[in-house]
């Protein structure tokens, strides 16, 4: 589905806010964890490929459209409580993957 959107995280952030729920004094809670950055499989693409530095092999096939909905969740709850907030958008994370790599 060329329209639905997913929502990432770097493993990075992950982290982060699990030090945040450790810390957080009530002890409980559910929390949605994100980047607040909804992206469609494109626009995926599209940023690995910048990220990479990499132009023009993205190839799109018209395929049977199938009504798959974007699943994402809000991260207000963990931002007003635990006061976090994802450091990484998804094109600075693969970026960062991308420089490390490089080392390997």
């Amino acid at each position: 589905n060329q329209s639905a959107k997913r929502e990432f995280i770097y493993a990075k952030d992950a982290a982060l806010a699990l030090l945040y729920a450790v810390n957080y004094e009530a002890k409980a809670g559910t929390f949605n964890i994100g980047n607040g950055e909804a992206l469609t499989n494109q626009e995926v693409a599209e940023q690995i490929n910048k990220a990479f530095e990499n132009t023009g092999n993205i190839i799109v096939k018209d395929i049977e459209e199938k009504q798959i909905q974007s699943s994402y969740m809000t991260s207000d709850k963990a931002c007003m409580e635990l006061g976090f907030e994802a450091k990484y958008s998804f094109y600075e994370a693969v970026k960062e993957i991308y420089r490390e790599m490089q080392n390997v």
